[in-house]
């Protein structure tokens, strides 16, 4: 059960880590993927990383929304292991 359960927890920790500490920089490669590339598509997705790495971290349930989506991540996919194992 113990080793069933390490990656699902490998897995919610990267999102929260994502969320808390990479945000930021994911928006600034997205910019630069945009003037390599100039599709028009990825500067859309820049500028939802962008807006989102500004204002959530200004949010007060900012380090608690992390925590909590990662958590979720974890039990939805741990959740879909066990029901993968089951068949």
């Amino acid at each position: 059960m113990l080793r069933q359960s390490i990656f699902p927890c490998a897995v919610g920790a990267g999102l929260s880590l994502f969320l808390y500490f990479l945000l930021p920089g994911s928006s600034v490669f997205f910019f630069e993927l945009y003037h390599f590339t100039k599709v028009e598509f990825i500067y859309w997705i820049y500028t939802g990383f962008k807006v989102t790495s500004v204002f959530y971290p200004r949010w007060d349930y900012f380090e608690l929304s992390a925590v909590a989506a990662g958590l979720l991540l974890a039990l939805l996919v741990f959740a879909w292991r066990q029901r993968k194992l089951r068949r």
